[in-house]
């Protein structure tokens, strides 16, 4: 989650493909049977922080698979989640 985090300041262009790849990861990795590393609402919310301010195109359309992915975990978001949600959503 730190790491993700860190992406979502970091405003580099690839800050967007670099922290999905460490959602991945992490997915992967609680699929193997490490369940200590599966990602919660509050990294999924990071991801999405993340895509609101980058400058990626289409912004909805890559929340809307965030979230498809956390409900597919039994995953909810997180109010802090929901704010950068709408911030994907208004651009």
């Amino acid at each position: 989650t730190c790491a993700i985090r860190a992406w979502a300041f970091s405003q580099v262009p690839e800050a967007v493909s670099r922290a999905e790849a460490l959602l991945r990861e992490m997915l992967d990795l609680a699929k193997a049977g490490n369940q200590d590393i599966m990602p919660d609402g509050t990294s999924f919310g990071w991801l999405i922080k993340t895509i609101a301010m980058s400058k990626v195109p289409d912004k909805t359309k890559k929340a809307d698979q965030v979230i498809e992915t956390m409900t597919r975990h039994g995953l909810k978001l997180d109010s802090f989640g929901k704010r950068y949600l709408e911030r994907c959503r208004k651009k």
